[in-house]
């Protein structure tokens, strides 16, 4: 499971948040399959992520940032 995989599905739903696990389902995949692309890609500061409280856990949502956007705010 790649890191683009991962990006595509973030570029096409670009403006919505997505957990590990509606990013998971699109691809087919299971949850820990994404979750190293998804931290690999936040390190690169190539997607926003949220902390999002649910019931009695966190999780993180995801979406897409051009990389334009990220360099025009350092």
């Amino acid at each position: 499971m790649g890191q683009e995989e991962v990006e595509k599905v973030l570029k096409k739903n670009k403006g919505k948040w997505l957990d590990s696990k509606e990013i998971a389902d699109i691809l087919g995949k299971e949850r820990h399959q994404v979750a190293q692309p998804l931290n690999k890609l936040r390190r690169q500061e190539n997607i926003e992520y949220k902390k999002v409280k649910e019931e009695n856990y966190h999780k993180f949502k995801y979406k897409f940032v051009s990389l334009k956007w990220t360099q025009q705010f350092k």
